[in-house]
């Protein structure tokens, strides 16, 4: 007898089998998200890791009310093995890390975007920063500044200048002929405030290579290559756009059927995250490879490479607290995390080559190291094909009738065609024709004309030679119906109907209404069925609103 398998059982076992708790800090206040965590070596050493934490605007003395000397608490935290190294404050909020080799021949540096300024951090130099020019001003948008700033000459704001000002600026931006400033977006208290522009830094030589348009702001960014020799960059926009850029163009590749939130590049390809609870993968034209649908929201996502066994895939972290492995569509991994996985990287750590660092929902760290006798075969995947499915059909051989059949079939290969299409042509034509004499009788439970909207069901009850019949009338429209006249037709040679005319007034919407009537009949020796046509029509209308054909059944002799 075979059991059915417990998918949180079996991860249990498998993190068990493949994976060693390294550190688990509930309380280590790493509140962040994943574009603002990395690691890297920039002693050259060991793999240390870097976390921006989560700005919040304080009074001075810890209180979050409202007032007017707010401060801001944010620190780019250093880890290494199971300790904190160090806490470095910020200037501003971080809004993405990222590790890089400057050049071939130097430690890798760690650049922190915050603001409009790029922080470049490398081993024991102080901090270089890039910031990136300023957005020009158009001739109608300073124009319109210039006249409040002379207007207001003291410290109060009048008020009509500052609609007068907001008007002129939301022309400028209907208009779609000027690229506001953020000042003015600002304003405008519009959520897409910012430029929507690329840029590539060359943080040795100039501050500023290649800047490229794109068509709303980028939520998600992934890299690869050189700047000299040859790069690629994949975009993804706040508006679900999918963007590749390198030294040549600037090419759309799809629009998204949700908005993302997480992107994978892998070989020829990219693997998106939705807030649909789906994974989507593309290829860099454009075409859909697959779609997997997740149970539960998807929070996280991130490369899941070790080189050293050849393994390439990608993590997905969802809202459930489970931590997913994927190569492609097959599922290698399953973790159940302490709490749910807001941000995570996999990659060499402190001595380790392989390390899953994992931040926690309220700023817990949990890493755990991988087992270098990991196992990454496809046959050992939670989600490939079960092992049944791996033994083979026992089919039988081809018998002498089986080889004669299939050789008349060839033969007669186009009179078998010729007879199907006409089969199938006559069952279209019979279909046609008994949809016409429903529509020309009214024989539907369901009317369909434009004022009267009704829904009838019939039952017939009993044994005989007296039936009853139980109509079920519903107003399935939006008014009400004034008034209908319900009609009973028998065959006179079998039945006769008591009350055969019956009155409706006033059905109203969303109500079932029910009429009964007696058929009785004409002669208890004839026990054959019969039928019986109930038509419901307008008071001073010829044509019937709706039509009902029922089988009375024989009378049962006793």
């Amino acid at each position: 007898m075979q059991t059915s398998r417990d998918p949180q059982a079996e991860a249990i076992a498998e993190q068990k089998r493949n994976w060693l708790d390294a550190v688990y800090d509930p309380l280590a206040g790493a509140d962040t998200v994943a574009q603002t965590i990395a690691v890297a070596a920039l002693e050259g050493k060991e793999w240390d890791l870097f976390v921006a934490t989560q700005w919040a605007p304080l009074r001075e003395g810890g209180s979050r009310e409202k007032g007017n000397n707010l401060t801001f608490r944010g620190k780019l935290k250093t880890y290494r093995g199971s300790r904190l190294l160090s806490e470095t404050p910020l200037f501003n909020q971080a809004t993405a890390l990222c590790a890089f080799y400057p050049t071939s021949d130097r430690p890798p540096a760690l650049a922190v975007a915050s603001g409009p300024t790029v922080y470049i951090y490398s081993d024991s130099n102080p901090p270089a920063n890039f910031v990136l020019s300023p957005i020009d001003l158009t001739p109608l948008e300073a124009e319109a500044w210039n006249i409040i700033s002379a207007s207001n000459g003291s410290d109060q704001v009048d008020k009509s200048l500052v609609e007068a000002l907001a008007e002129a600026l939301r022309e400028l931006r209907d208009g779609g002929v000027v690229q506001l400033s953020p000042q003015s977006l600002s304003l405008l208290s519009l959520e897409d405030a910012e430029e929507r522009a690329v840029f590539a830094i060359e943080c040795v030589r100039k501050p500023l290579c290649v800047q490229f348009q794109l068509s709303s702001a980028v939520v998600f960014l992934s890299a690869s290559g050189l700047l000299d020799t040859g790069y690629s960059i994949v975009a993804v926009c706040r508006d679900g756009s999918i963007y590749y850029l390198n030294s040549s163009s600037c090419k759309h590749i799809v629009q998204l059927e949700a908005h993302a939130c997480g992107l994978i590049t892998d070989h020829g390809g990219v693997v998106v995250g939705c807030i649909d609870g789906a994974v989507y993968s593309y290829s860099m034209e454009g075409r859909k490879r697959f779609k997997m649908t997740m149970s539960a929201p998807i929070i996280s996502m991130d490369r899941f490479d070790y080189p050293a066994k050849g393994f390439h895939g990608y993590a997905v972290a969802l809202k459930n607290k489970e931590f997913r492995v994927y190569v492609g569509k097959n599922l290698i991994f399953l973790i159940c995390a302490e709490d749910i996985v807001t941000a995570l990287k996999f990659g060499p750590y402190g001595r380790e080559p392989a390390a899953l660092i994992m931040i926690l929902q309220g700023g817990g760290l949990s890493i755990k190291i991988l087992k270098r006798t990991a196992d990454f075969s496809a046959q050992n995947s939670l989600g490939g094909t079960p092992k049944e499915q791996e033994i083979p059909i026992p089919v039988p051989k081809k018998t002498k009738l089986y080889v004669e059949q299939t050789d008349r079939e060839r033969d007669s290969s186009k009179e078998m065609y010729q007879t199907f299409i006409r089969d199938l042509f006559r069952l279209r034509l019979h279909g046609a024709r008994d949809y016409a004499t429903l529509f020309r009788h009214s024989l539907n439970p369901i009317s369909s004309t434009e004022n009267v909207k009704v829904k009838l069901e019939i039952n017939i009850l009993g044994l005989g030679p007296v039936f009853l019949i139980k109509i079920l009338i519903r107003n399935i429209g939006v008014t009400v119906i004034p008034s209908l006249i319900l009609n009973l037709v028998p065959d006179p040679k079998l039945h006769s109907v008591k009350k055969p005319i019956i009155k409706l007034y006033y059905i109203v919407p969303g109500v079932e209404y029910t009429r009964e009537a007696h058929i009785s009949c004409v002669d208890d020796l004839k026990t054959s069925a019969g039928k019986i046509d109930v038509i419901i029509s307008e008071p001073e209308s010829e044509r019937p609103v709706i039509m009902a054909r029922v089988v009375v059944p024989a009378c049962r002799s006793f």
